[in-house]
């Protein structure tokens, strides 16, 4: 099952070869995080994004993938047949349509919405839906092995930091609702990796669309509490996202509050890493990293409006190295390593302790931030300074200091222009 940003990407490659866009100034509204894969996969298919709008006030002004997020009636009005609106939407998304057709674009002509939620609200739309409904049903009980009195959670998301995030909170919901019986069902390797990392032994990856399914099975049959619980705070249209970033509403206190229901004095159960994992020093020795020594660096995310451009990381790495550290990237399967360093390609399951090991580590706030927030390493995390989410910034919303997650930890924004200033930064962090 793909993820919403593969969704998106599918969406915006089967628009791009529409006839309608032949010609036309495509404008993107919606300066979301997933709109951003949306821009990159038009403009990789021939269409470039003329300019950004959006109707958050918090929004406008700010820089997005490289150019200015405006009102759509600065860019719309007077209106033109040379543009063509691509909107980026979810729960707004008939809200926006409606406000481009008050401006004089049509849907299907000058502007195309790409959503991962199904906006048909006909009766046979209805009847369709009723195989999902079957389908939901069907693997409920199968997931639970039948057992009516088992509770299945569903972690919807394929979110790694989402992911360490349940587990910090799942045992004490679990303890507080006397649950005896229970299994986790996920989407993703990455997140089932996480989910055994921090204990749990009877963990599912399934395909989203059959989660899914469960999920609005349970909605139909108004399933007791703890038989069916989603483990995300805004998953299919839920209004509390709107929550998110409202006066300190940050990612920990989400999930703590609105997922599990838990007080401020519930602590999180928080992993300890190791130093001494024989499989971190196997790696450790074949690569020429030097234990409390080595530099890890972790330049990709996929929840940022942009990062930091090559020259930064190259610029950062010799520095590491001329104060006589080892250096190396955090590499995915597809992923290279920055120039000058050394490749590390490890299980997600090994991240704490080879962050431990290391001593030292500067990466982009992505989940495998969340994932070794934990170790005593020295940390340094890159927030960009224009992302917004919901209602706060990347780093109200994310920051690992205000959730309580980060020790040894030093938080740096970044934007366009002030590299030398960043990186000075970062390695004051690493001293």
């Amino acid at each position: 099952m793909p993820s919403a940003g593969e969704a998106l990407r599918r969406q915006a490659r089967r628009v791009s070869r529409r006839r309608a866009l032949r010609g036309k100034k495509a404008v993107l509204f919606g300066a979301s995080v997933l709109a951003a894969q949306v821009k990159d996969e038009l403009e990789k298919h021939g269409v470039p994004v003329h300019a950004v709008v959006d109707n958050d006030p918090d929004k406008i002004g700010r820089n997005y993938q490289g150019l200015r997020v405006q009102s759509p009636e600065e860019v719309l009005v007077p209106f033109s047949d040379d543009y063509v609106v691509i909107v980026v939407a979810f729960a707004a998304a008939r809200e926006m349509l409606h406000q481009l057709e008050t401006l004089g674009y049509r849907k299907r002509r000058q502007a195309f919405i790409l959503t991962t939620l199904h906006l048909d609200e006909s009766l046979p739309a209805f009847v369709r839906f009723i195989p999902h409904l079957l389908r939901g049903q069907i693997t409920y009980r199968k997931l639970t092995g039948g057992n009516p009195g088992s509770t299945l959670f569903i972690a919807p998301y394929a979110g790694t930091g989402d992911m360490y995030l349940i587990e910090l909170f799942l045992q004490s919901f679990v303890e507080r609702h006397a649950i005896c019986d229970y299994r986790l069902a996920v989407t993703s390797n990455a997140c089932a990796q996480v989910a055994r990392m921090m204990g749990e032994s009877d963990v599912i990856v399934a395909d989203q669309h059959a989660l899914n399914s469960v999920i609005s099975y349970g909605r139909l049959i108004r399933a007791r509490p703890t038989s069916i619980v989603v483990l995300n705070d805004g998953w299919m249209g839920a209004p509390t996202e709107w929550l998110r970033g409202y006066k300190g509403l940050n990612f920990e206190k989400m999930f703590r509050h609105t997922v599990f229901g838990l007080e401020d004095e519930i602590a999180p159960r928080i992993p300890v890493a190791s130093a001494t994992n024989e499989a971190v020093l196997k790696l450790f020795d074949e690569q020429g990293l030097v234990p409390g020594r080595t530099v890890v660096l972790s330049p990709y995310a996929n929840t940022l409006f942009h990062v930091p451009d090559a020259a930064f990381w190259g610029e950062l790495a010799a520095r590491c190295a001329e104060r006589g550290l080892t250096v190396c990237t955090n590499c995915g399967p597809t992923e290279q390593p920055l120039a000058g360093t050394r490749a590390a390609r490890f299980p997600l399951s090994l991240g704490p302790d080879l962050v431990e090991t290391a001593g030292y580590f500067v990466g982009v706030r992505s989940g495998f931030c969340d994932v070794v927030s934990g170790t005593a390493s020295r940390k340094v995390v890159l927030y960009d300074r224009e992302g917004r989410f919901y209602k706060g910034s990347f780093h109200e919303y994310f920051s690992l200091s205000a959730m309580g997650l980060g020790r040894n930890l030093r938080e740096v924004e970044y934007g366009d222009g002030d590299r030398e200033d960043v990186v000075a930064e970062v390695m004051e962090g690493l001293t």
